[in-house]
């Protein structure tokens, strides 16, 4: 799925891999690998919804604790 990144929207994806896996990505690359593996459903409500939408950030931390702890 395509979607353009504001540095606002990989703030907040930093942020929440970090409050969901207490990693702290150094680098963007480092941030889209986790983007890159939610499912295209989560990724589909980011791109609708905006990367603030907190049901979709709550769906992502769930998905993330469940798949990456």
């Amino acid at each position: 799925m395509i979607m353009e990144f504001t540095r606002m929207d990989l703030n907040q994806l930093h942020d929440l891999v970090f409050n969901a896996l207490e990693i702290d990505l150094k680098t963007d690359d480092e941030i889209m690998k986790y983007w890159l593996m939610l499912p295209n459903d989560i990724k589909k409500d980011f791109k609708h919804w905006g990367m603030g939408d907190t049901p979709t950030r709550d769906s992502a931390y769930v998905w993330l604790q469940t798949n990456c702890a």
